[in-house]
């Protein structure tokens, strides 16, 4: 009986902690990093576009995997949005979202214009 309620207690709280942070499964700070993660390739990828000596296929490789994992844990875009404004210039994010597919480049432009999380 006493194992029966420690294996319940133990799936209790891995439910609350699977809970914790902003619902998606990930803290914020793991939300962050993957941002981060986006926002890097992200750069690389306008950099390339820019006249780099390779084209931008490995960047965006990069930067379509990293945003997948950022949008299935369904982390807050205002955290994206940030990221993306602190490692790009006005003009490189316009650039990015003229290069990106259509539907990539509308849900990066909706993370830029999603205010800044507190």
């Amino acid at each position: 009986m006493t194992k029966r309620l420690v294996l319940a207690s133990l799936v209790a709280v891995s439910a609350v902690v699977a809970g914790c942070g902003n619902g998606s499964g990930w803290s914020d700070a793991r939300c962050r990093q993957e941002a981060q993660l986006v926002a890097v390739h992200a750069s690389s990828m306008v950099r390339h576009f820019e006249g780099s000596a390779y084209p931008p296929d490995m960047a965006y490789f990069g930067l379509r995997g990293n945003f997948e994992r950022f949008q299935h844990r369904q982390c807050d875009r205002a955290i994206l949005g940030e990221a993306l404004r602190k490692r790009l210039t006005p003009k490189r994010r316009a650039t990015l979202l003229r290069i990106l597919p259509a539907g990539l480049s509308q849900s990066v432009r909706r993370a830029l214009n999603r205010p800044e999380p507190h």
